[in-house]
């Protein structure tokens, strides 16, 4: 498991194996969370189609955070930025998305 010193993990709450959190990410209470989740607060930058991505650097920060009674299943990549991206227990069913 590799997580960023800027984790907040909320009381009774657990990350599986084999995670990855990067950036500031905020977890909340009785949080649970399977295998291999990865988090990323940043992200490639592509505004420009004349330079290639890998020579644009990366996006600025977006802080995520998950909410408090929130079941995330295995192989999950939550990505932040954009818009409300407080994940809640209701968008981490099966077919929902935020």
């Amino acid at each position: 498991m590799r997580l960023s010193e800027q984790v907040t993990l909320g009381k009774r709450s657990g990350i599986g194996e084999d995670s990855i959190i990067s950036g500031k990410v905020t977890i909340g209470d009785n949080v649970m969370i399977g295998p291999e989740l990865m988090c990323y607060t940043t992200n490639h930058q592509i505004k420009r189609t004349d330079i290639p991505m890998i020579d644009q650097g990366f996006s600025e920060m977006h802080p995520i955070i998950i909410g408090d009674d929130v079941w995330i299943g295995s192989r999950v990549i939550i990505l932040g930025g954009g818009e409300n991206r407080k994940w809640r227990s209701y968008w981490c069913r099966r077919g929902c998305y935020p």
